[in-house]
């Protein structure tokens, strides 16, 4: 198996200390928590926008933090400043839930006009539950690209 030792490791230091090896898999060379697909979230009753990311983006543009790769340069209206939470989402699996503090446009450079938030990791039962659980069938519609979505009520 091919790893990246210093991203994994740092990853799953950060993120799930003392892994379980039965709870692991193999993602395109890197290690990711593996959750049952069963186990579909019960619609949060706050409003959130859900990016999904990949492990792809997080471990080769992102230096491997999950947080990085979710929180900045999303092609996105000014629509988005209205939503506080941000569901992290990894190949359909819900990773984690930030507080977005304060969104901002990216003026210029390669990102000009793309939007991105600066937070922290929401806390609590509420955020807890939606964590290892698959995104409803609602947000997997075949053929959608966009990694940026919206609650549907």
């Amino acid at each position: 198996m091919k790893q990246n030792n210093q991203f994994y490791s740092r990853y799953l230091s950060e993120n799930y200390p003392d892994p379980d090896p039965e709870n692991l898999s193999i993602k395109k060379d890197y290690i990711i928590p593996r959750y049952p697909y069963s186990a579909i979230y019960e619609e949060p009753t706050f409003d959130y926008v859900m990016i999904k990311t990949t492990t792809d983006m997080m471990y080769q543009d992102r230096g491997g933090s999950l947080y990085e790769s979710t929180k900045r340069y999303w092609y996105v209206g000014e629509k988005i400043t209205n939503y506080t939470y941000v569901i992290s989402v990894v190949d359909q699996i819900v990773q984690r839930v930030y507080i977005a503090d304060t969104w901002h446009r990216f003026a210029d450079g390669e990102w000009k006009g793309r939007w991105g938030f600066f937070g922290r990791e929401a806390k609590g039962e509420e955020f807890e539950k939606l964590i290892g659980k698959r995104i409803p069938e609602k947000y997997r519609i075949r053929g959608n690209a966009n990694p940026v979505l919206y609650k549907v009520n």
